[in-house]
């Protein structure tokens, strides 16, 4: 097609058009040697909680440590979700659950856990809302244990 013609006028200009319609969601999650995503059905808030092998509670108050908290949803259905940087790996047992924060009635809450090989899915039924007395104790649903080292390798097992 010739420069300037009529057809690639018209081409290059629905192009730009149609590039210019398209929505993005502007929300981009993280992405790691392994990710935990927390959804849920329709109470307004279930939070996600990492405890890490350095001792460190990754949630709603504080959202950082070899890992990141980088989506807190407190009114609506999710997702909260947590990644670890390849770069940040520490070698040790990861325990990721959940916490019924607040709401009315019973929920359900599902963690979908992505590593490199894997995608897991599981699932806690809640009676009621615990609030933050179940902050320091949430449902446990993934124990996620890493060994090696960056020379040598990681090698993860997830119960």
């Amino acid at each position: 097609m010739a420069s300037g013609t009529p057809s690639k006028s018209k081409i290059v200009n629905d192009v730009l058009t149609t590039e210019g319609n398209l929505s993005v969601n502007e929300e981009v999650l993280g992405t790691g040697a392994f990710t935990a995503t927390l959804t849920w059905g329709s109470e307004p808030d279930v939070d996600l909680h990492v405890f890490e092998p350095s001792g460190a509670h990754i949630y709603y108050r504080n959202f950082q440590g070899a890992g990141y908290l980088d989506v807190d949803d407190t009114t609506s259905y999710g997702p909260e979700h947590y990644y670890l940087p390849c770069d940040n790996i520490e070698a040790g047992t990861y325990r990721i659950g959940a916490n019924y924060y607040e709401g009315e009635g019973s929920e359900t809450a599902r963690i979908v856990l992505k590593t490199e090989e894997e995608t897991l899915t599981r699932t806690q039924s809640f009676s009621s809302a615990i609030g933050s007395d179940g902050d320091a104790s949430p449902s446990i649903l993934f124990e996620v244990t890493i060994e090696g080292n960056e020379e040598d390798g990681y090698k993860y097992t997830v119960d």
